[in-house]
């Protein structure tokens, strides 16, 4: 797996669950204070998956040219 891969798997688990658990923080929570880490830590998983879906490519292609096909005419 190529370095770009195993970032991708890091924010995207990461991202994930960073959002899920300031979800849990900022719903189980009652002071300010753990609110607002509540969400910091939800808009840090929202940036992860935001980067993640920036920097996927949408196509892959192989750097080769196909080879020029040769066709002879009578």
């Amino acid at each position: 797996m190529s370095s770009e891969g195993v970032i991708w798997l890091v924010l995207s688990i990461g991202g994930a669950a960073a959002f899920a658990g300031g979800l849990i923080f900022y719903r189980g929570s009652t002071t300010a204070g753990k609110r607002a880490a509540g969400a910091a830590l939800m808009a840090a998983g929202a940036a992860m998956w935001f980067i993640l879906v920036a920097t996927i490519p949408v196509s892959v292609s192989d750097s080769q040219a196909p080879q020029p096909e040769i066709v002879f005419q009578n």
